[in-house]
């Protein structure tokens, strides 16, 4: 038995990197996981390590968090899976990187939405 047996995760980027492994810590005390990543092949391989772990993951792919509507139908779909959400990990974020002279105006604010908007 974990301290979250019997409650629902949503981990949003959970196509690789902070977002897998706390999935993956998250389904080892007991949650059950909903996982949101725009990585369709990586969200997908993250169920599949939650699940041979014996976890159990819901896998919501591609959703993009900075687009509103998007973020809406994620919600809504994580809280229908399971029938509501105990606890949100919002892990995910979006940025460009490149050298200062050749970072465009529009690299930066994607950088910046990517960064700042998708937790809101």
């Amino acid at each position: 038995m974990g301290i979250l047996d019997k409650k629902v995760v949503l981990v949003t980027g959970t196509g690789g990197g902070m977002g897998r492994v706390a999935a993956l810590i998250f389904a080892r005390e007991g949650a059950k996981i909903v996982g949101a990543d725009i990585q369709i092949d990586g969200n997908a391989e993250t169920a599949e390590l939650v699940r041979r772990a014996g976890g159990e993951m819901t896998d919501i792919a591609p959703v993009n968090l900075t687009a509103q509507e998007q973020v809406h139908r994620m919600a809504d779909a994580a809280a229908d899976a399971h029938g509501g959400l105990d606890v949100v990990y919002n892990n995910a974020a979006m940025q460009r990187f490149g050298a200062m002279p050749d970072f465009s105006v529009e690299d930066w604010h994607a950088t910046v939405a990517g960064e700042l908007d998708i937790p809101t």
